[in-house]
């Protein structure tokens, strides 16, 4: 059974820490966060090296519901 977790503000500090320690335990990591867009192939890269489940980057605005729908789609 796959698993798959959300974690928001994953991109820097606990979150991305938090995000780094799921993909080490098999889960399927979507990460949600602030970062320079340009920067984000790069750490999705760095995060799907690291563990035995894959990272996706979710952009939304955790602010706007039509962008959270989006992103759950």
């Amino acid at each position: 059974m796959s698993r798959h977790a959300l974690v928001t503000g994953g991109t820097s500090g606990i979150g991305l820490g938090i995000a780094e320690r799921l993909l080490r335990d098999g889960y399927n990591v979507s990460v949600n966060g602030i970062h320079p867009e340009h920067q984000v192939p790069e750490l999705m890269a760095e995060l799907n090296s690291q563990g035995a489940g894959r990272a996706r980057f979710a952009p939304a605005d955790l602010r706007d519901v039509a962008a959270l729908e989006t992103m759950f789609a």
